[in-house]
C-alpha cells in the first residue's frame, strides 16, 4: 500500500497503518485484490488548498467542521479515486463535486450542518437540487418533454446548491449527449437515495438486507463518481458497452464494494453520532447484521470484509472476460481499469481520513 502524505498540514491525518488507534471496536487487517494508484495531483498543495477555500465560502457549515472533515475529505477521495486524470481543470472540478458530496452530506446527516437536527427542513433544498437537475437536462439533453416545462429560476437556492451548479455546468460542457444523461441520471438517483434515507430515519422504518444495499448504492453518490470516470480520463464509452451486462455488474460490485467498506470504516463514527444506539443506524450494513441477526459488532465487521472479497474475486474474473473481449472498445477497457481503481483507492482513503478515523 502507498505511503500517504499530508494534503494539509494544518490537520493531522492517520495513515492505513494506524487507522485502529482511535476505535473500540478495531477493523481486522484486509488487503485489496487490486493495487492502489494516487493521482499525483495531490502534491500540488496550493491548488488544492485553493479549492478549498473556495468551497467553504459556500458551504455554510461550522468553520471547524469543515476544515477537520470536510476539507480533507474531499482532497483524498479524488486523488485514490481518479489516480490517473491527466488534466488539472478536470481534477479541479471533480474535487469541486466531490466536495459538494460531503457538504450536502454533513448539511444533511450532523449536528453541525443544517438539517441535522430536523430533516424535514431538508425537504425544500433538497427540491432546489431537483431543479437543478431539471434545469441542466432542459438545458444540456433536452427532449420534446423537457421543453414545455416552465422555466426554473434560481433566485431562491443556497449557495452550496449555486455553487455545485456552476461545476456541474462546467463539466457538462465538456460530455457528449450520453455522458450528459448518465450523469444527471446518476444525480438525480442519489438525491432521491437521500430524501428516502431521511424517509426512513423520520420514520423509524427498517430494511432487509437487499433493501439496505440497494438504498445504500443510491445515497452513496458512487453512481455520480463512475459516471465521471470518463470525464476525468478523456474517453467515449459507446452506448452498447456501457449497457452490456458485464460492464453494468462491474459498476455494480464497486458500488457496493465501495459502499460496503465505507460501512465498516464509518460505523463506530456514525455509532458515536447516535449516542451508542446502533438501531438508530438504518442504512449501515454493519448495522444491519448487528441489529436484525444477532451478530457482535467485530463479528459483524468481519462479515462485511468477507463479502467485500467475495465482490472483488467477482470483480475481477468478469473485468478479465471484459479486457479479453475484441468486440469491447479501447476506451471501454480503459473506463474498467479506472473503475477498477476505485476499489483499494476506498482502502487508502478510508484508512486515512480523520472523517472516519479519529472518532472520541
Amino acid at each position: 500500500m502507498p505511503t500517504m502524505s499530508k494534503c494539509d498540514d494544518d490537520h493531522e491525518q492517520s495513515t492505513g497503518e494506524h487507522h485502529n488507534k482511535y476505535r473500540k471496536y478495531p477493523i481486522p487487517a484486509h488487503q485489496c485484490l487490486f493495487p492502489a494508484h494516487i493521482n499525483p495531483f495531490m502534491n500540488d498543495k496550493q491548488k488544492m488548498a485553493d479549492i478549498m477555500d473556495w468551497w467553504y465560502g459556500y458551504s455554510m457549515l461550522p468553520k471547524e467542521h469543515y476544515w477537520s472533515k470536510v476539507s480533507q475529505a474531499m482532497s483524498t477521495y479524488t486523488y485514490c479515486f481518479y489516480p490517473f486524470t491527466k488534466s488539472m481543470d478536470r481534477y479541479e472540478n471533480i474535487v469541486k463535486w466531490v466536495g459538494y458530496v460531503f457538504v450536502w452530506d454533513d448539511h444533511n446527516d450532523t449536528p453541525q450542518g443544517e438539517f441535522g437536527e430536523n430533516l424535514s427542513d431538508a425537504i425544500p433544498v433538497h427540491r432546489q437540487y431537483l431543479e437543478a437537475v431539471e434545469r441542466l437536462q432542459s438545458m444540456y439533453v433536452p427532449d420534446g418533454e423537457s421543453r414545455d416545462k416552465p422555466f426554473i429560476g434560481m433566485s431562491g437556492w443556497r449557495p452550496y446548491v449555486l455553487c455545485v451548479y456552476a461545476v456541474v455546468e462546467t463539466v457538462l460542457n465538456a460530455m457528449n449527449r450520453a455522458q450528459r444523461r448518465r450523469f444527471l441520471a446518476s444525480w438525480r438517483l442519489y438525491l432521491n437515495g437521500q430524501h428516502r434515507e431521511n424517509e426512513l430515519v423520520m420514520n423509524s422504518e427498517s430494511l432487509d438486507f437487499d433493501g439496505v444495499t440497494k438504498l445504500r448504492m443510491a445515497t452513496g453518490s458512487m453512481d455520480t463518481f463512475i459516471s465521471l470516470i470518463e470525464y476525468s480520463v478523456e474517453v467515449c464509452v459507446p452506448d452498447g458497452d456501457w449497457d452490456d451486462p458485464r460492464v453494468r455488474q462491474l459498476r455494480d460490485l464497486c458500488n457496493k464494494s465501495v459502499v460496503f467498506m465505507n460501512d465498516v470504516y464509518s460505523f463506530e463514527k456514525e455509532l458515536r453520532d447516535q449516542n451508542g444506539c446502533v438501531e438508530g443506524l438504518v442504512t449501515n450494513s454493519v448495522a444491519y447484521y448487528v441489529v436484525r441477526e444477532g451478530m457482535a459488532i467485530p463479528e459483524a465487521i468481519s462479515k462485511m470484509i468477507g463479502i467485500n472479497g467475495d465482490i472483488e474475486r467477482e470483480f475481477k474474473a468478469i473485468s478479465d472476460d471484459v479486457y479479453s473481449d475484441d468486440d469491447i472498445s479501447a476506451d471501454t477497457k480503459v473506463f474498467v481499469r479506472a473503475l477498477t481503481a476505485m476499489m483499494p483507492g476506498n482502502i487508502v482513503l478510508s484508512q486515512t481520513l480523520l472523517r472516519y478515523n479519529k472518532i472520541y
